[in-house]
């Protein structure tokens, strides 16, 4: 009686262990690897506010651009139309780019400033250095995508 009691509880278990195993499909959609922070900001951004030294500033605002190219989750090339603007946070208007893994600094052809980087957002801070302006003054751009 033991012995039929165990055999009955084993094809139970054997069974279900197969019922679960095959109601598994191959054709289960695989979830979408979760994208870098590199992947999700890697598009073109405009200016909504830029502030200097706590100011906001609205002239030629409109056409600035900056894009951010990767390769998957490498970065690779930034590209910035000024669009007259006078304030640029990196050194030249095309070169390589990198932010670290917070970020929170984002590097344009070897210039680092503070970021605050999301995907909905970019918040770059800088101070401009005293060659270029006496009153080193702190400039704030808030960027989101430009859709």
């Amino acid at each position: 009686m033991k012995a039929l009691r165990l055999s009955l509880l084993l094809m139970t278990l054997f069974s279900v262990l197969f019922l679960t195993k095959c109601s598994c499909s191959e054709d289960d959609p695989k979830p979408e690897p979760q994208k870098t922070l590199v992947e999700l900001i890697s598009k073109q951004w405009k200016i909504r506010t830029l502030t200097v030294d706590g100011q906001g500033v609205t002239d030629n605002i409109a056409n600035f651009r900056l894009t951010l190219n990767s390769d998957g989750p490498n970065p690779t090339t930034y590209g910035i139309n000024l669009g007259g603007l006078a304030y640029n946070f990196a050194p030249a208007t095309s070169g390589n780019w990198t932010v670290n893994d917070a970020g929170t600094q984002m590097t344009f052809s070897g210039q680092t400033v503070q970021a605050q980087a999301s995907e909905e957002n970019i918040r770059i801070t800088y101070t401009v250095p005293e060659e270029q302006d006496k009153n080193t003054p702190t400039v704030v751009f808030d960027l989101i995508p430009n859709e």
